[in-house]
């Protein structure tokens, strides 16, 4: 009997179905949350409409997306698991089920009412949407079930009875007539034969010589032999050997040949010390158990430049106490330099200088001017200037000039400004430079900032003026590689030594160095700082480049001149932070100091959406602008993207601020753009009546054509819409056009000129006041105001063709 052939399941058609299935639900969690558009009510949170099986469908979609997106990284590609075969079947008819009952319940809410649409601001397409992809993944669940029971469930078993048939081992029963071949060939006594150890219970001699030594009769069934059962063979007896090491006797078992390949295959020194790098920062919390059974396996040691990148790696998650563990004093005096810099570092950031002292005198690099360095730098910390002093004097000044690096004198100089020692700053300076060792922007900023904190003005001016001078090389821990001699540390020196020094007009120059540099935590203290100092010296224009809060933004702005506006926009466009009401609040603080122009410039900066209050104070600004103004465009453009991309969720109050701002800067076309536009009409209604109501108040007979005429015919045609526009053209005196005429300007308003010389032809305008209302319309009247010369060259063309075809 064959055994069945197993079937195994197809990997890649199991990874593309899942993939397909996880793509599937994370398009159902994204229809079904655009389903519903979101509004704003009085507490300031936005809220949506939602029901039950909004949360299961979105639940269903999230669970296919996680159970697609596990087999796929899990199964397929990395094939770390397996996944049952009953949970497999059991997980594709529970999703299948839910499928079909999130797609039968959203089918029942795609009809999708006007006036529910309208109350809970829904989407019909994307209800639809939402129902397809449920049924789909219903689908897509069932085939994979189908599949997955098409399948045979392979045996997990690796005993060989599974897959074979196997007679049995032996005679297992009685044999009343024993084979004559199982006899000895040789002549053998039955005293021999007889209880012979060497015939197995269970062999087919057993039954017939363990039977009083007669062949006529068979022992019964039942009898027990298992008291007669012996091994199979003969052990001997076991000898007694010496426990002997014979292992430096081993040899190869085969000819392997040259051990060069092997050699060449092996990874270089640099490469494992790499390696040794990258698992170090996988896990640091573990570093001290892996090494402690490193040095258990390797008694002979271990090389000191595995020992120091591990000691970076805990350094940089300031693990001090197993960095002082791994290196005991014991063995400091085997250690490599950089691991017992990392030691003396661990017992300085832990407040044990006389342990980093007494660790770096049993080392054997007692002498490094580097090591003493880190320990001048430490009493620094503490305040002990003998220390400090004493230091320097033994192991550091009096160093050969072979010894001196750049590393050492930074900590020396910064220790020394710490406190505040500028005369011994100095001579320190005299001295690495006779070795030497030229000055880099961290000594140079150390020394200012010691200069400006004891307000010593002399010094201060000294080192300002041998700065440019100076062959600076930027320090690499500050800056990145850049053309500017300065870093921010040293920027920040030289702006508090301007400001000390009273030299306000070369503060602009040092901005424009500080802005090309990469943002630093203490660069808006400094510039505060310098803000402050320039609006008490009434140099508001260094004020204006240098502001660092809003809260300085009223003081300076009250003074500013317009050639300081674009120093403003570039410091307030460094604010990233700001809330929309902090925005709002420098919008007025710009209108009220009469820059309307700065207000609507830093409208189009702000990354916020604008509420009811901001539009209120651009609408107040855009009032003292010209629509020539550059910034007017920006502003009206950005008003109506807000309209575009947020119309169902705006208030009748902001979408007449808005209207009113694009009409009040000659620019309504751009709300005829939004009305036009081919997204949901659900919130157009209302726009097209709030901006009819605007144009009718301003008495603005082209914008309120303009609007009408934009809306699409569904929401044209609505009762209210009629009645407004009715009685506002009869109260501004304007003409009622024709449907042919409204048809005509519409195809102008779209820009479809070719449509709308060709419907003017079939249908000529032949009554003179029409004529007049529509030309009126098409070109606005000439005036000297820039703000009405709105019309463009193509809708200027059309107005010539159309007379040239009137007459």
């Amino acid at each position: 009997m064959q055994p069945r052939c197993l079937h195994d399941k197809n990997r890649a058609f199991l990874c593309v179905m899942r993939t397909t299935q996880a793509l599937i639900g994370t398009a159902t969690i994204i229809a079904m949350m655009l389903a519903y558009g979101s509004f704003l009510l009085e507490d300031g949170d936005m809220y949506r409409y939602a029901q039950t099986y909004h949360f299961c469908v979105v639940v269903v979609g999230y669970t296919a997306l996680q159970y697609g997106a596990w087999y796929v990284v899990f199964v397929s590609y990395m094939q770390r698991c397996v996944l049952d075969e009953i949970l497999e079947r059991f997980l594709d008819i529970i999703l299948l089920i839910t499928s079909l009952v999130c797609g039968y319940l959203t089918n029942l809410k795609t009809g999708c009412h006007e006036l529910v649409a309208k109350e809970t601001y829904g989407r019909c397409s994307n209800l639809q949407v939402t129902m397809i992809l449920c049924f789909a993944n219903a689908v897509l669940f069932s085939l994979l079930l189908v599949y997955n029971l098409l399948v045979t469930i392979p045996s997990n078993s690796s005993h060989p009875d599974c897959t074979m048939n196997l007679a049995p081992r032996g005679n297992y029963g009685v044999n009343a007539t024993p084979v004559v071949s199982a006899l000895p060939v040789n002549g053998v006594h039955d005293g021999e034969l007889h209880g012979n150890p060497s015939v197995p219970m269970l062999s087919p001699l057993w039954d017939v010589l363990s039977t009083s030594h007669t062949m006529d009769k068979a022992p019964p069934s039942d009898e027990d032999k298992t008291a007669n059962l012996h091994p199979r063979g003969q052990f001997g007896t076991p000898l007694k050997i010496d426990d002997v090491d014979k292992t430096d006797r081993l040899l190869p078992r085969g000819n392997f040949g040259s051990l060069a390949p092997m050699q060449s295959s092996l990874p270089s020194v640099d490469e494992v010390l790499r390696m040794w790098e990258r698992s170090c920062t996988e896990d640091v919390d573990l570093l001290p158990q892996v090494w402690r059974t490193l040095e258990a396996h390797y008694p002979e040691g271990i090389p000191q430049v595995l020992l120091a990148s591990t000691l970076a790696a805990l350094w940089s998650k300031r693990k001090f106490t197993d960095i002082i563990a791994m290196a005991p004093l014991a063995t400091a005096s085997t250690l490599s330099s950089d691991v017992v810099d990392f030691v003396v570092r661990a017992h300085c950031a832990q407040n044990d200088i006389h342990g980093a002292e007494s660790f770096l005198a049993a080392s054997s690099h007692a002498s490094n001017m580097t090591l003493q360095s880190r320990l001048v730098l430490a009493y620094a910390s503490q305040h002990d200037i003998s220390r400090v002093k004493s230091i320097i004097l033994q192991h550091i000044v009096e160093q050969p000039t072979h010894m001196w690096n750049a590393q050492s004198c930074r900590n020396v100089m910064s220790a020394l400004g710490q406190l505040r020692d500028v005369p011994s700053m100095f001579e320190f300076l005299r001295r690495m430079t006779d070795r030497g060792v030229e000055a880099d922007c961290f000594i140079v900023a150390s020394l200012l900032e010691a200069c400006v904190a004891t307000a010593n003005a002399a010094d201060a001016t000294r080192v300002l003026a041998n700065v440019p001078a100076l062959n600076l090389a930027p320090h690499p821990t500050f800056l990145k590689p850049s053309t500017s001699i300065f870093n921010n540390r040293l920027c920040h020196a030289v702006l508090r030594a301007h400001v000390l020094l009273g030299h306000f007009q070369a503060i602009p120059s040092v901005l424009d160095e500080l802005h090309m540099l990469p943002p630093h935590p203490s660069t808006p203290r400094i510039l505060r700082h310098v803000c402050s100092a320039a609006i008490e010296a009434q140099h508001y224009d260094v004020a204006c480049a240098s502001m660092a809060s809003p809260d300085q933004f009223p003081h300076v702005v009250q003074h500013a001149s317009p050639r300081d506006v674009p120093a403003i926009v570039q410091a307030v466009s460094s604010w990233n932070s700001l809330t929309t009401a902090q925005w709002t609040s420098l919008l007025h603080d710009a209108s009220q100091a009469g820059h309307f122009d700065l207000a609507l410039q830093l409208f189009v900066l702000c990354p916020a959406p604008p509420d009811a209050s901001m539009l209120a104070a651009v609408d107040h600004a855009s009032q003292h602008v010209h629509a020539s103004s550059p910034v007017a465009a920006a502003v009206a453009n950005k008003c109506a993207n807000h309209l575009k991309t947020s119309s169902s969720l705006l208030t009748s109050t902001r979408v007449a601020l808005v209207t009113i701002i694009c009409i009040r800067l000659n620019l309504p076309h751009l709300i005829a753009q939004v009305l036009a536009s081919p997204s949901p009409s659900t919130g157009k209604l209302e726009l097209l009546v709030t901006g009819l109501q605007v144009a009718h108040k301003r008495r603005d007979k082209r914008a309120l054509r303009t609007f009408y005429l934009a809306a699409p015919p569904p929401v044209r045609v609505d009762p209210r819409v009629h009645q407004i526009f009715h009685a506002s053209s009869a109260d501004m005196d304007m003409p009622i056009l024709p449907p042919s005429v409204n048809k005509v300007l519409g195809l102008v308003q779209a820009k479809d000129y070719r449509k709308a010389i060709a419907h003017l032809t079939r249908h000529p305008i032949h009554h003179p006041a029409t004529w007049d209302a529509f030309l009126s319309h098409l070109v606005p009247p000439l005036d000297p105001d820039p703000r009405c010369a709105a019309t463009t060259p193509a809708e200027w063309s059309f107005a010539i063709d159309a007379c040239l075809l009137h007459n």
